[in-house]
């Protein structure tokens, strides 16, 4: 083949075969060898934050407190969503701290927990009508890293390797509506919505 475009494909490869991440690495292998000389493989999808914890901020006065995911806050959504993501598993959800609310911003509640968890939350967050279906996945299996080493490991030679953030998300679901902060309460910057991995 001449190349090869996993849009939007390997957080499913992942999610439903047991949310193992090796399903990914494989079908790019098998993908890697159907290639030419010369061809092309091209990874879009979700990307993994690397690890440690951040401080989430939602605003717990834009619903109501219900389990609802169309009439609750999204701060009530996201402790739904702690209890159920992956929910195919035998242990879905996920632990997180609740720390009450923000003096600074009143009607808003702050969270600790993993930097991977909350990426998770923000890059789903606004799917209410699909929510059932959408807790089913983990979009974030792999960092850049984890990509850029599988392409070398396959003996591709890397033509781009990009974390995204999608304007219109970033201006209509993120900016104002959610905040991440580190543990010493610094501003974050939001995830990346998408990654692009060429080899």
């Amino acid at each position: 083949l001449d190349g090869i475009f996993d849009s939007s494909v390997l957080h499913h490869v992942t999610t439903f075969g047991g949310y193992r991440y090796e399903n990914a690495s494989e079908a790019l292998e098998a993908q890697a060898r159907q290639l030419k000389e010369g061809g092309v493989l091209i990874v879009r999808d979700f990307v993994a934050p690397e690890s440690g914890d951040v401080l989430l901020d939602l605003p717990a006065d834009n619903g109501d407190d219900s389990r609802d995911p169309t009439t609750c806050s999204t701060a009530s959504l996201f402790e739904r969503f702690a209890t159920e993501f992956r929910s195919l598993s035998a242990a879905p959800g996920f632990p997180f701290e609740g720390i009450g609310a923000i003096a600074s911003r009143p009607g808003w509640r702050r969270y600790r927990l993993s930097a991977r968890h909350a990426a998770e939350f923000l890059l789903r967050k606004d799917y209410r009508r699909d929510w059932v279906a959408e807790v089913k996945e983990e979009y974030c299996y792999f960092t850049q890293g984890d990509f850029e080493a599988i392409f070398a490991s396959l003996g591709l030679r890397m033509l781009a390797s990009t974390p995204l953030r999608n304007p219109w998300i970033l201006r209509n679901r993120w900016e104002g509506k959610c905040e991440l902060h580190d543990l010493e309460g610094r501003r974050l910057v939001f995830p990346p919505t998408n990654t692009i991995v060429v080899g």
